[in-house]
């Protein structure tokens, strides 16, 4: 079963565009991937939306917002296969390394942080309607639904819906858990979600 996946992964490199200098070691990856993600990888070349995720992510290589195409390429292919595949790739066995903080995004100075914040805001149904990060908080339709879990945390049931590229809309869901920061009040932890 190896050969074949070989050749549908050497064929899907073929097709995407040369990658920068300082692009990914491709072989390094594709040997983690079929030493550590067998299960996953053999899933994914069988599915056709978490194939079309992988030809997709590989057509943003070298492009100017490559993060911001990956993660539109993941808004319109996402699919139960595309999750686990994921998951071992980047989360459980690390086979793709993780871009180092390049500062884009500093930590605020501890003076503009609230010193007290009540979570119970966080409690249900809030749309939004305005973001500051087209890939995660622009999207039509998006809507939020919370509930309290503890006085210092909540579940945020997540909604919202995906343009693709021919117009049509697909709605999209996703369910994580938020845990209040005992040094900064305002600020909510949501680790270890998928």
């Amino acid at each position: 079963m190896k050969a074949p996946l070989a050749a549908l992964l050497l064929s899907l490199s073929l097709l995407a565009p040369a990658p920068p200098a300082s692009a990914l070691d491709g072989a390094a990856v594709g040997a983690c991937l079929f030493k550590k993600c067998a299960a996953p990888l053999a899933k994914c070349v069988t599915n056709p939306n978490c194939l079309a995720n992988v030809v997709c992510i590989n057509t943003c290589v070298g492009k100017p917002d490559e993060g911001g195409c990956q993660i539109k390429c993941g808004d319109v292919f996402e699919n139960d296969v595309v999750t686990d595949f994921n998951k071992c790739a980047l989360s459980d066995k690390n086979c793709v390394p993780q871009r180092p903080d390049d500062g884009s995004y500093p930590v605020p100075a501890a003076a503009s942080f609230l010193s007290k914040f009540d979570p119970s805001f966080f409690s249900g149904r809030l749309y939004i309607t305005a973001g500051q990060n087209k890939l995660f908080d622009v999207f039509p339709c998006q809507v939020h639904f919370f509930e309290s879990t503890s006085p210092t945390s909540f579940l945020g049931k997540l909604k919202w819906s995906i343009t693709e590229p021919d117009g049509e809309f697909f709605s999209r869901d996703a369910v994580q858990a938020f845990k209040q920061d005992k040094e900064q009040p305002a600020h909510f932890l949501n680790h270890d979600n998928e």
